[in-house]
């Protein structure tokens, strides 16, 4: 198979459900463009995200760079369905779409990529931020209860699979791409063609919104080509204001 797994096996990922919130600008330009945009985690705000890309590293008193430095790009998806905390994180101005994604059109669509990019797939592995923080490469990944693999790419790509432990409500997986030429000119991240129409099963509008924006969001979404299977989250809708007995 041309894409690797990391700390889950073909058949554990084949047994999961997976979900891609994003903001309503990159949903649009994504669905319009059948493409998924894979960052560069040099650039993620959050510095405990990007700490790892950005530290300074050390072996037998030689220093070194990350090994896949300006040379990784990430796409993270859920595995938690409409998580009212990760409507909030990805919404700008409220505005935020949930892709409900077919795992088996991923791979495929992956699959395509694969004279290009070196492609593997890991669950994040949520952890105490003082492990985390720990000096020492191999704790780290011990901590994740995995064995510390010979490859510098894969013992890289367990570091990037390390999150604090506050963030377990998102049940997070990431696919990386490994650009496969000797070369790499530093971006922000990338956008691949993944069929993305093909490959989501529905789409779902931010429960942040007014219905009405909800439904005029909804219409625009609607009348692109090959989008189907559209629907407003209903989360506040039970929430009516009443008079209560005191």
């Amino acid at each position: 198979m041309s894409i690797k797994f990391l700390n889950i096996t073909a058949g554990e990922f084949e047994a999961m459900t997976l979900f891609k919130y994003m903001s309503l600008p990159n949903a649009v330009d994504s669905i319009m463009k059948d493409t998924l945009w894979f960052s560069n985690p040099e650039m993620w705000k959050d510095p405990f995200e990007s700490y790892f890309m950005n530290n300074a590293y050390d072996k037998a008193n030689v220093p070194f760079d990350f090994p896949l430095k300006d040379r990784l790009f990430v796409c993270c998806f859920s595995t938690i369905s409409r998580c009212e905390a990760q409507w909030r994180m990805y919404s700008k101005n409220n505005t935020s779409i949930l892709f409900d994604i077919s795992k088996n059109g991923l791979i495929q669509s992956l699959g395509q990529l694969s004279s290009e990019y070196n492609i593997y797939i890991g669950k994040v592995v949520y952890l105490p931020t003082p492990v985390l923080m720990s000096d020492d490469v191999s704790t780290i990944i011990s901590s994740m209860n995995l064995s510390i693999p010979k490859s510098d790419i894969e013992k890289a790509l367990f570091l990037m699979l390390c999150k604090r432990k506050a963030f377990q409500y998102e049940s997070e997986v990431r696919v990386f791409l490994i650009p496969k030429g000797e070369s790499c000119k530093k971006s922000n991240g990338i956008k691949v063609n993944v069929s993305l129409k093909d490959i989501t099963k529905r789409y779902t509008i931010s429960p942040l919104l007014k219905k009405d924006e909800q439904l005029a969001i909804k219409s625009v979404i609607l009348s692109m080509q090959n989008v189907k299977n559209v629907s407003c989250a209903t989360l506040y809708d039970p929430v009516i204001n009443k008079v209560l007995n005191w």
